[in-house]
């Protein structure tokens, strides 16, 4: 639902004035009924000692500073509270007589103290304020938290105490004690432990000569391969039987060594010159090439670790034990070379001997021997080789768990260093913290300085003005709570555009509220119903809505197709049977021949209206037609009476019938319409409610245009959007609808909306065009044009209340 705002403003507006009245008034009421407050207040400002505004942190100079945040938890914390409660000035003082120190700290930290930053760029002034209903208690509360404030900064920062330096002292000489003891362990440690220091480094031996050991390993285990290798090879050539040159040659190529390439060769030439041979057995001596290699370095190191640690230190015991084992392999290999040597030179010598006892030897046979020497010698080195490696391997795992053992003793060295710096930097720190606090101590500490003195409390509650916007505020809202609530709440119509716009009809008349007259007796007519204000007062003001109606009803049938026009509504009582009754009558005053027929046979109404006679009417005739199976014209006529209106016949409803649904939806019925139709102009069927029965939606289909009337009132909205979506689904020509009980109490805010011009009856601008009622315009002039015509009439019946009718304002008798 949309609502408009300004409307619902202005349709409040004195609604909201008397929200704003009362709100006023319970504003001031509020002002006169608050006690008096008076606050007091005064700037303080703290200023640090030269000597505690720079403090050394871990050897760096750093800058202290205070957060006036801090400061005012601690004003307002309760030991200050209690000191200044226990200040003479408060003690003795006549406002505080009678109450404790903890019930007047009690009144001094409520919510009525307040301390923070004097201005927001403030970080050494805060200010002190407190709220009390006396301006001499307001006054000694901030003067006794300024001073306990200062006294308590006096003993925080001029006395340091004592106990405090004792604890720092003994934190200092235990961990002196301890850091002393670390280094003792740790030297001891070093003394037994097999590792060397260079400068305060470790150095690994063990763990360096087992990697020289494990590279040397790895060289010769190649070359034992390769020895391996080429051995193999000649074996397969000499099994497949190939030339021994080839043999013989490819041991030359593949010679494991370069420089003992030619070893093999050499060894068994048949003319070898004395200093051809001294050069192979100086290359069979490996022994000088040991010592050389292992051995020297071992024992250099060892003179250096004797001189620095003495010949006890277990470093140089193991370092003996690995010149042990490489002595040990030096005796090995000068046992192996000279084995070698010798099996050489008794090879030379057979060599010679055959040379000089056969001069002339066979060359396969020579090559033989060649080969034959070639191999013995490489199986005399593969031998050397393999020696050679057991004995380094040997030295390899000495030295790998000597420095496994070095490792251990390496990680508990570095355990040793870590705890040692760790002691030393607590040890630092207790010593800079220690020269803090004799600095504190030799200082000045804090000031407190008062910038103005507390001056008795000026009054700032309650103000009038805050009272009275505040109380009007609040009644202005709750007031517009108050009309938004009714704005959502009612159902009910305020224009014909929201009409239109929630059915989709057109409004096409607009019937005000009549009150019923008594007309004279000698009256013609006088029978009738005085609601048929278009046959009584016929120039009458409220007649005139009837007629705009007619007007529009010829607007919509300029076809002449409309000629059964069918009046229902949503719910009883709207006032459809009368907007019958006077629109038959004024369709019948404009020369048309009109017959009215009530098809509301359940509660029938239109015999009563026009004075007729009740028993013979529709469900007699429909029975009649029925029984005979055929329609007659005089039966017809007998079921049509003549009204005292001119033009105007009507046929009544008859006697309640058992089935009145099943006699409108009957063959009979139709053939009535029919033949209606061909003895008048007009005829104007009224039926029941749409939402009451199922009959008018019956007779819908057989009319030619349906009129809704819709009665103003309360909650009005559902009913009538759900007649008009039932006509809708029965596809019926619905010309528009009529709106009965215009300027009703129950009408509420109907016709007044909203424009340019402001706020307006809106009624005043479709009285003419649309029916509202001629004339209704309050001058005396307009009246009488309306009533010129018209003849004295009947006094009005004393009961005065509004009844569901469609005709509106005096009646008066009419001769016509």
């Amino acid at each position: 639902m949309q609502i408009d705002w300004v409307k619902l403003i202005w349709g409040g507006r004195w609604l909201l004035l008397l929200g704003l009245l009362v709100g006023l008034g319970a504003g001031y009421f509020h002002f006169k009924t608050l006690p008096p407050e008076f606050l007091s207040s005064s700037d303080v400002q703290i200023i640090e000692s030269t000597t505690n505004k720079n403090m050394a942190v871990d050897g760096v100079e750093v800058a202290a500073s205070r957060s006036l945040a801090d400061e005012a938890l601690v004003m307002r914390s309760e030991f200050i509270l209690r000191r200044a409660a226990e200040l003479p000035e408060i003690v003795e003082s006549a406002e505080f007589a009678g109450l404790g120190p903890e019930q007047i700290a009690g009144l001094m930290g409520g919510r009525a103290l307040t301390i923070g930053p004097a201005t927001e760029e403030s970080n050494s002034v805060f200010r002190v304020q407190f709220v009390s209903d006396s301006p001499v208690i307001s006054k000694l509360v901030v003067q006794a938290l300024v001073d306990a404030y200062g006294l308590h900064l006096q003993d925080q920062y001029r006395n340091v105490s004592q106990e405090t330096l004792d604890l720092i002292e003994s934190a200092q000489k235990d961990v002196s004690k301890k850091l002393t003891a670390l280094e003792e362990d740790y030297a001891k440690f070093k003394t037994s432990s097999n590792l060397i220091y260079h400068d305060d480094k470790i150095a690994s031996v063990h763990r360096e000569n087992s990697g020289v050991y494990l590279s040397q390993i790895q060289s010769l285990t190649l070359e034992r391969a390769k020895l391996n290798s080429v051995m193999d090879s000649a074996k397969l050539a000499i099994s497949e039987e190939k030339p021994l040159e080839s043999v013989l040659m490819s041991l030359r190529n593949l010679a494991v060594d370069d420089s003992k390439q030619d070893l093999a060769n050499d060894a068994v030439a048949l003319k070898m010159s004395s200093i051809e041979r001294k050069r192979i057995v100086d290359q069979l001596r490996t022994s000088a090439r040991i010592r050389e290699e292992k051995l020297l370095p071992l024992e250099i190191e060892r003179k250096k670790l004797s001189r620095s640690f003495g010949s006890g230190h277990v470093a140089i015991k193991s370092l003996d034990e690995e010149i042990q084992v490489v002595k040990r392999l030096i005796l090995d290999a000068v046992q192996t070379e000279e084995r070698s040597i010798a099996e050489l030179e008794s090879a030379w010598a057979e060599l010679d001997e055959l040379a000089s006892n056969q001069p002339t030897t066979n060359p396969e046979d020579e090559l033989r021997r060649q080969v034959r020497l070639v191999f013995d010698s490489m199986t005399q080195k593969l031998q050397s080789v393999e020696q050679e490696i057991g004995e380094i391997q040997t030295a390899y795992h000495t030295a790998v768990e000597a420095a496994k053992a070095e490792s251990i003793a390496e990680s508990r060295s570095e355990q040793y260093v870590r705890e040692i710096e760790r002691q030393q930097q607590l040890y630092d720190r207790i010593v800079a913290r220690l020269d803090e606090v004799n600095l504190i101590s030799e200082g000045e500490g804090l000031k407190v300085i008062p910038l103005n003195t507390a001056n008795y409390g000026y009054q700032i509650a309650p103000v009038m003005l805050k009272s009275l916007v505040m109380g009007g505020f609040l009644g202005t809202v709750l007031a517009f709570g108050l009309a938004f609530l009714r704005e959502i709440s009612d159902r009910s119509y305020r224009s014909p555009q929201e009409v239109s716009e929630h059915t989709g009809l057109p409004v096409i008349g607009h019937i005000p509220v009549l009150k019923r007259w008594k007309v004279d007796a000698d009256h013609v007519g006088a029978a009738l119903d005085s609601r048929l204000c278009t046959f009584f007062q016929r120039k009458g003001m409220n007649s005139e809505a009837f007629r705009a109606l007619r007007t529009a009803v010829f607007f919509s049938n300029q076809s002449g197709d409309n000629q059964i026009l069918q009046i229902t509504s949503a719910t009883p009582s709207d006032g459809k049977t009368t907007t019958a009754g006077n629109l038959a009558i004024t369709m019948a005053q404009a020369g048309k021949s009109v017959l009215i027929l009530d098809a509301d046979l359940r509660r029938p109404r239109i015999a009563k209206l026009f004075d007729l006679r009740a028993d013979k009417g529709l469900a007699w005739a429909i029975e009649q037609i029925t029984l005979s199976k055929e329609i007659d014209d005089l039966m017809i006529n007998e079921a049509i009476q003549d009204t005292v209106v001119p033009n105007l016949s009507a046929m009544v409803a008859g006697n309640p019938p058992d089935n009145p649904s099943e006699l409108v939806t009957s063959e009979a019925f139709e053939q009535i319409l029919s033949a209606l139709r061909v003895k008048f102009d007009l005829i104007i069927i009224d039926t029941p409610p749409m939402l009451a029965v199922s009959d008018p939606s019956n007779v819908v289909r057989r009319a030619d245009g349906v009129i809704l009337v819709a009665r103003l009132r309360k909650n009005v909205k559902p009913v009538v959007a759900q007649a008009s979506r039932m006509l809708e689904t029965l596809e019926a020509n619905v010309l528009g609808i009529v709106i009965n009980g215009v300027g009703s109490r129950e009408a509420g805010a109907y016709g007044k909306s909203s424009g340019r011009e402001g706020y307006y009856n809106q009624g005043e601008y479709y009285k003419y065009g649309y029916g509202y009622s001629y004339g209704a315009i309050a001058n005396d002039s307009s009246r009488e044009y309306y009533e010129v015509e018209a003849p004295k009439q009947a006094a009005p019946v004393q009961q005065t209340q509004h009844v569901p009718s469609a005709c509106g304002a005096d009646l008066t008798n009419h001769t016509s």
